[in-house]
């Protein structure tokens, strides 16, 4: 699969699920490269506190540092708007031909409730991290190339909690991040 990938969400913290889910689909479809897009403000997230950008790009950055062929686009986050993807594509359409759209199984079977979804699929070609307990079908019938990927039992809301409640996230997040929480006193106050 030659093109780019481009993988977008809050982040807040970004966490192994992430990594370990988005390298199974990069050696899985092989894209040239693929874009991480921190949401700044995102649409289905609208009354959630969420950590200030500087700190989601610096722990991605961190957890980001050994893959080369990942990067950060900070388009959402330069805008003060609603972070949709429909924007973000045709933004990135000035600059790559080919774009894939990896999102979760679970986005694929509300896809017809995001923002502008058929021409967003005018613009890509979707990619679907599924994992075998992933069965339920959209009623849309929605084209899109299906990834396996591994069962990961890891959520940002759960890491905040843990951080929180004093808990350990090791298991959850790369060392970095989990220093850079620490060093920066974010999550203490989960509300």
């Amino acid at each position: 699969m030659a093109g780019t990938a481009v993988f977008g969400g809050t982040f807040d913290p970004v966490h192994l699920g992430h990594i370990k889910t988005i390298n199974a689909v990069y050696n899985t479809l092989k894209p040239e490269r693929i874009l991480f897009i921190p949401a700044k403000i995102p649409p289905f997230k609208l009354d959630q506190k969420i950590t200030p950008d500087f700190h989601r790009v610096n722990m991605l950055n961190l957890a980001l540092k050994t893959y080369p062929e990942y990067s950060i686009v900070e388009f959402e986050l330069n805008q003060n708007e609603i972070s949709y993807t429909y924007h973000t594509l045709k933004y990135l359409k000035r600059y790559y031909s080919r774009i894939k759209l990896i999102i979760g199984y679970d986005n694929y079977l509300a896809f017809e409730k995001w923002f502008k979804f058929e021409e967003v699929l005018e613009m890509v070609d979707l990619i679907v991290m599924r994992r075998a307990t992933d069965l339920t079908e959209s009623k849309h019938k929605i084209p899109a190339t299906f990834a396996d990927t591994p069962l990961i039992d890891i959520s940002s809301t759960d890491i905040r909690t843990r951080v929180s409640e004093g808990r350990s996230i090791s298991e959850m997040v790369p060392c970095e991040v989990e220093e850079y929480i620490k060093k920066n006193g974010l999550y203490l106050n989960n509300d």
